[in-house]
């Protein structure tokens, strides 16, 4: 059985771009992969706890040592992570705003990345624990930030590949609809890319995650 996890990030409920892009690879993966199961994890229907000092207190203190409000702090951090592991597939719906990941998804990373759990630090350097996933990533924004100078504004790719990776999320692809806000015939191409980028991304996924009888 292949299970997908996807997480859409815009608190734009309704109208959002990125996680109308992720029910469209959501629905090619299921047309693909007969066996899949998929769990969705909306962050804006969700509100994601920013940390405070006794959740930092409770990723940090010895389990055996937690009292009930650490563990209460820190319930939504294990449910999270609960959900990677699980996954073969990450699809992450990653809006755009004011040049950088939404505060819902930062909000996601901090719960995510714990030390111990998610990753380790050794004489090496940081070395993550959720390998071996596949991770896509459409990224939306209004503007196209493909080319330079604009490609500089960008910083929402460099982070979230850095951040997925520190977590041993290395496998990651982007797919882009940059421009949506430059009129029609950028919201065309933009669809066009993701388009063929979803594409792609389900026929390598499907022969990757064939049944076990399918490959006898």
């Amino acid at each position: 059985m292949t299970h997908a996890l996807i997480i859409n990030s815009s608190p734009n409920q309704g109208y959002s771009k990125s996680s109308a892009l992720t029910a469209q690879f959501e629905e090619a993966l299921k047309d693909s992969i007969a066996d899949i199961t998929i769990t969705r994890r909306d962050l804006s229907e969700t509100e994601i706890p920013h940390l405070n000092p006794v959740t930092l207190s409770g990723f940090f203190t010895p389990p055996a040592e937690h009292n009930e409000q650490q563990k209460q702090a820190i319930a939504m951090s294990h449910e999270l992570i609960e959900e990677l592991e699980a996954a073969d597939i990450i699809i992450i719906g990653a809006a755009m705003h004011n040049y950088m990941v939404t505060s819902g998804l930062k909000a996601w990373i901090d719960q995510v990345t714990r030390a111990g759990i998610t990753f380790n630090y050794t004489e090496n350097g940081p070395v993550g624990h959720l390998s071996g996933k596949k991770v896509y990533v459409i990224k939306t924004s209004g503007g196209d930030y493909s080319q330079a100078p604009m490609k500089d504004m960008d910083f929402l790719q460099p982070y979230l590949t850095f951040s997925l990776n520190f977590i041993g999320l290395s496998d990651a692809t982007f797919i882009n609809y940059g421009g949506a806000a430059m009129g029609e015939d950028f919201a065309v191409k933009a669809q066009e890319t993701v388009d063929a980028g979803i594409s792609k991304a389900v026929t390598r996924l499907s022969e990757e995650f064939l049944p076990s009888f399918a490959q006898a």
